[in-house]
């Protein structure tokens, strides 16, 4: 309960009553594990930025818009603090927690994140890599699988998330080709990216077309994947 994000839903708030002028700070437990662990101490910029990221998150939940676009100058802590804070706040065996670097970072990020969740809160690292010649695998949606239910954290770079979107969207395009003419008018109607994905699900339960059955088939098993993986990104 210590850890839970539920527990607290502010990271450093002011303990007051109705009538009464504040009386003083309430401390994140989580804040102070952190600092114990990372052997560091945490500036107010830092927690002020996952507060507010936490808010917004949180204000997606219940269904209002949850965007939010900030920066750090260099040096600020963004790789060293903020993200494995983050990681430490909503990586709780609900939701995925992919935390998206330049390719340049990568290595980095990674061992700063074992680094930080190796001893006290272990947590387990990931990394969701994929190019246009990468196949979808059931292990790689078990995988993910696992990163969510576990805690885990997932770390990827923005050619690996395009190249998975340009290779789903291919496979959508060899599949409508198998398909008659009301599906591939579907298609041109689905609404942006997840919209596809409605789209695609939707043929599961259509046959294929004469004469292709088998790569048919095989289309079918991976734009299903697919799916099963956007579902957990979204």
């Amino acid at each position: 309960e210590l850890l839970s994000p539920r527990g607290v839903l502010s990271p450093f708030r002011v303990e007051e009553d109705e009538d009464e002028a504040p009386r003083g700070f309430v401390y994140d437990p989580r804040l102070l594990i952190f600092e114990f662990v990372s052997t560091l101490l945490l500036r107010e910029e830092q927690v002020d930025l996952v507060e507010k990221i936490v808010r917004t998150l949180s204000a997606g939940a219940s269904g209002e818009p949850a965007a939010l676009v900030s920066q750090l100058i260099m040096g600020a802590g963004k790789t060293t603090v903020v993200l494995p804070l983050l990681a430490l706040y909503l990586a709780d065996g609900s939701q995925l927690l992919m935390q998206v670097v330049p390719a340049t970072l990568l290595t980095f990020t990674q061992g700063v994140l074992r680094e930080r969740f190796s001893s006290f809160v272990p947590k387990a690292v990931y990394t969701f890599s994929f190019d246009r010649t990468t196949a979808v695998t059931p292990q790689l949606v078990r995988k993910l699988r696992e990163a969510e239910g576990h805690g885990g954290l997932v770390c990827s770079t923005p050619n690996a998330l395009k190249s998975f979107a340009l290779a789903f969207l291919h496979l959508m395009h060899e599949l409508s080709n198998q398909y008659n003419k009301e599906a591939q008018t579907a298609t041109r109607d689905a609404s942006g990216f997840f919209g596809a994905q409605s789209w695609a699900s939707g043929l599961f339960g259509k046959p294929a077309a004469h004469g292709g059955g088998g790569a048919a088939s095989r289309s079918r098993k991976q734009v299903g994947l697919c799916c099963e993986v956007m579902a957990l990104f979204q």
